[in-house]
């Protein structure tokens, strides 16, 4: 079941946009008119004008415009399909939290719901992006983006009103699951991260024993991951 991604065409757009969405599990749908009724998984803007639509939007640009929907930068166009299952996730999250929700909404988020897996349909990944297919300094960039994000969950998680925490754990959850990161790896990230912080709170003054609270939050992301390689197992005939 295909993702039905919308994007206007023009001098923005990139022109390899339908390589970088595996045809399988996206259908590219070229829009010049859009209303409510559009009917859309998620749409790509690619200039700092977002239209006021109900549905998961992602903006390729250098400009956070909009706190509330999911942004790339150019650079970062070759992980648009993680971005695009983010900006999903993160809309489902929010009308599962929203007092109101209209009865076109109930469908969308149902139908979403089924497109992204959460009913038994499964994630298919591409090995050709995993992360040991990647070039050298494209697995590091990606590396790095991955301890960029774990370093924003350590410093929300034991917050009173953490922002968006469960979001960035699903984000960067999402991310090791696509480019199939060991746990190894997210073990060594986690280590990296308490070993930096260990050595400032010295300089600081202050004892590192409140770091060994932090391992609730390597267990966090890592149940994360594993309810991530659940779903991605396919399931047996008669059971979609």
């Amino acid at each position: 079941m295909s993702l039905h991604i919308g994007y206007i065409p023009g001098a923005n757009a990139p022109p390899n946009l339908h390589e970088l969405l595996p045809p399988d599990r996206y259908k590219l749908v070229p829009v010049t008119y859009l209303t409510e009724d559009t009917n859309l998984d998620c749409l790509l803007v690619f200039d700092e004008e977002i239209p006021t639509l109900h549905l998961p939007i992602v903006v390729i640009s250098e400009k956070i415009v909009d706190p509330q929907v999911v942004h790339i930068p150019p650079q970062h166009i070759a992980n648009l399909p993680h971005y695009i299952e983010q900006s999903i996730r993160q809309f489902l999250h929010r009308l599962d939290r929203s007092q109101v929700i209209t009865e076109q909404q109930q469908k969308l988020a149902q139908k979403l719901k089924e497109r992204l897996g959460y009913l038994g349909v499964y994630y298919k990944r591409d090995p050709n992006q995993f992360l040991r297919a990647m070039p050298p300094d494209e697995r590091r960039a990606y590396l790095a983006k991955l301890t960029e994000i774990y370093k924003s969950i350590i410093l929300e998680y034991f917050k009173e009103s953490p922002d968006h925490l469960n979001q960035k754990i699903d984000e960067f959850a999402s991310m090791a699951f696509l480019a199939d990161v060991s746990v190894s790896q997210i073990l060594e990230i986690h280590m990296n991260l308490m070993e930096q912080l260990s050595k400032q709170l010295r300089i600081e003054g202050h004892k590192d024993e409140v770091l060994l609270d932090y391992r609730i939050t390597l267990i966090d992301v890592i149940a994360h991951l594993c309810e991530m390689y659940r779903r991605s197992i396919p399931p047996k005939a008669g059971n979609l």
